[in-house]
């Protein structure tokens, strides 16, 4: 029988067969938008890129990080705690993909706000986009610690020993998302504004440089629990991070 873990790969490839499909559209000299249209402007093209390179960090901390986390586990728990930190990836995911899609739905309406100078409005929607996105990480967090054992089960039911294991560390592991939404939300505030810096500060912060002081200081503390709390640890202090670049801009800009 087919786990979760195999529809969901299943079902990935297959949109990534239909998007692909309607990607060839880009190559139609007779549509209205496609690749033959206009020319590259490297005035243009470099400043979107480096705007846009927190996102890049983003997927490459999640790489190195994945990789340090195998590394860690690996050292303390084996085979099992690899599993289990897998797993936990499995169900983190669906939430962190909300906050992700929060965050780039207030884009459009801070840019244009930001553009305009309307910056109380700015202020207004960078504080409701925090509030929801708390708000729904404390939802998250609920489900993670009540029900994350069974959860867990969708995508990995064979060994009772690694999801005991996961279950444990889904209840440290959910206190991440308190914090995570306000610093995904914050991080893509700045690339809405063009305050790209502060964005990659962030981005790096919470995906790749807070995680590898975690991971070396809390294993040598809580053992196996230092490993699970590192993701809430660098999300923590990001959050301070995070906090004092929003003052620092609204000094200096709004």
């Amino acid at each position: 029988m087919c786990s979760a873990g195999d529809m969901c790969c299943g079902i990935d490839c297959l949109a990534g067969i239909i998007t692909w499909k309607y990607n060839l559209n880009l190559f139609d000299k007779e549509k209205l938008i496609n690749i033959h249209l206009g020319k590259w402007d490297l005035t243009t093209v470099l400043p979107v890129l480096y705007n846009g390179s927190s996102e890049g960090i983003i997927s490459l901390s999640v790489a190195i990080s994945a990789y340090i986390f195998n590394m860690a586990f690996m050292s303390i728990a084996g085979e099992n705690g690899v599993a289990a930190f897998t797993a936990i990836n499995y169900v983190g995911q669906f939430g962190i993909c909300i906050l992700f899609g929060i965050s780039d739905g207030i884009g459009p309406i801070v840019s244009c706000s930001h553009g305009s100078e309307r910056y109380d409005r700015v202020k207004q929607i960078l504080k409701l986009a925090h509030v929801v996105g708390i708000a729904i990480g404390t939802l998250i967090f609920i489900v993670l610690f009540l029900f994350g054992e069974n959860l867990i089960k969708l995508f990995m039911s064979v060994d009772q020993q690694i999801v005991d294991l996961a279950a444990q560390g889904a209840k440290i592991y959910a206190i991440a998302f308190f914090m995570n939404g306000f610093n995904i939300i914050t991080s893509g505030y700045f690339t809405f504004i063009g305050e790209a810096l502060n964005s990659v500060i962030i981005a790096a912060s919470r995906g790749l440089l807070f995680i590898i002081l975690g991971i070396i200081l809390l294993p040598q503390i809580l053992g196996i629990n230092g490993v699970w709390a590192t993701i809430p640890f660098a999300e923590f202090l990001t959050i301070i991070l995070g906090i004092t670049l929003i003052e620092m801009n609204n000094r200096r800009c709004l």
